[in-house]
């Protein structure tokens, strides 16, 4: 005959530890996804609060998301008084 632990020393050795380390993988990747996220998102929007309407044009247009008359009208537009 040998030693049989008892449901608490099972709960408090074994299974409580798995729930905390359960716990802090979840809470540790939530929070480094939610880092992550809004550190792209505050670089994103700094990105065009420190261009003038023109960058915002002529990198536009330098990923090809405008036309060249699209470009044009938009630069003349902008460039009017």
């Amino acid at each position: 005959m040998g030693y049989e632990p008892s449901f608490l020393e099972i709960f408090y050795f074994a299974i409580l530890p798995a729930l905390f380390m359960g716990a802090a993988v979840f809470a540790g990747t939530y929070l480094g996804i939610l880092l992550a996220l809004r550190k792209r998102s505050s670089q994103k929007t700094s990105d065009y609060s420190a261009s003038s309407p023109l960058d915002i044009v002529r990198e536009r247009y330098a990923r090809g998301e405008i036309s060249r008359g699209e470009y044009e009208r938009m630069r003349d537009d902008l460039a009017a008084p």
